[in-house]
């Protein structure tokens, strides 16, 4: 079974690399004491953040999901979207999962979250998870290159919003979906 996900919060304000940011764009010292500069640039980041997560298909940096979904049965309810970092409630059919608290399986193409216990096709999941990294330095940099870069291009304003270089450096997190012969 696969999870809807929907983002409660947003990504907070602290964990946005937004010095590395006005690095890359090599603003002079003091641009930060410029009215509105940080959340200008905040908001270039997050805007960059989630068109990379959204060619991916992969979170970044870390904010709580709620999850909602039917299940198809077993133990194992694959999230969509990439590391899960921490379990913060899961409830079957409106109660705890029998057996305990559930696990975190983080395969790199599908985290899931393991019940102690199988749950019957058709129960209704739902709760809240907390998925992608915590600090800036632990997403791959690959994808944290392809996130600068795209919003350098959103802040100069010019040309496609994704770049090739971007399209090269986020190729390897892409699912790939491959058919076999019938």
């Amino acid at each position: 079974m696969v999870l809807t996900l929907k983002d409660r919060d947003g990504i907070a304000e602290e964990v946005l690399p937004v010095g590395a940011f006005a690095q890359v764009m090599r603003l002079p010292t003091g641009w930060e004491t410029v009215p509105g500069r940080v959340a200008h640039m905040a908001n270039r980041l997050r805007a960059a953040i989630d068109r990379v997560e959204q060619h991916v298909g992969r979170i970044t940096l870390s904010r709580v999901f709620e999850i909602e979904g039917t299940a198809l049965g077993g133990r194992h309810l694959t999230l969509p979207r990439g590391r899960l970092a921490e379990i913060l409630s899961v409830q079957v059919d409106g109660a705890p999962p029998a057996g305990g608290a559930p696990q975190i399986q983080n395969d790199i193409h599908a985290p899931a979250i393991v019940l102690k216990r199988p749950v019957v096709a058709g129960a209704r999941i739902t709760g809240e998870v907390r998925l992608g990294h915590d600090r800036w330095e632990d997403v791959p940099g690959g994808l944290r290159e392809a996130v600068m870069l795209t919003a350098e291009t959103l802040e100069e304003g010019e040309g496609p919003i994704l770049t090739g270089a971007a399209e090269v450096m986020m190729a390897p997190y892409r699912p790939i979906r491959l058919r076999g012969w019938k």
